[in-house]
């Protein structure tokens, strides 16, 4: 199998963590993580390490980093808190935060940022 990109070969683990250690920098704390883009973009065995579909590990660390998680836990029960819950909640408050930013939101979205 020919590859172009060596760094393919490097472990999802690794991968995760520079991903992580990207968005979790003083520059980039505020805001979606969007400087996953490129990383994932990069190629599609990236893809398959970094995307929210494929490592939902990842994007529940980063919910956990961006957002009060401790509320979360103390209110539902455990089926709530999983890697998957974590990142579809993660997608969904920064659709509502950039839906409100945009002047285009609904009520849902008001109420989704007083319970933020």
């Amino acid at each position: 199998m020919n590859r172009a990109c060596p760094a393919e070969d490097i472990l999802r683990e690794v991968w995760e963590r520079i991903a992580f250690y990207t968005v979790a920098s003083e520059d980039t704390f505020l805001g979606p993580p969007s400087e996953l883009c490129s990383l994932v973009m990069t190629s599609r065995r990236m893809h398959e390490k970094l995307s929210w579909k494929h490592n939902t590990h990842l994007y529940a660390r980063i919910f956990r980093l961006k957002f009060d998680a401790q509320a979360p836990e103390r209110r539902l029960s455990e089926r709530w808190l999983t890697t998957r819950c974590l990142t579809i909640e993660l997608i969904d408050r920064f659709e509502v935060l950039h839906r409100i930013k945009a002047k285009q939101f609904k009520l849902e979205d008001l109420w989704k940022a007083y319970l933020m």
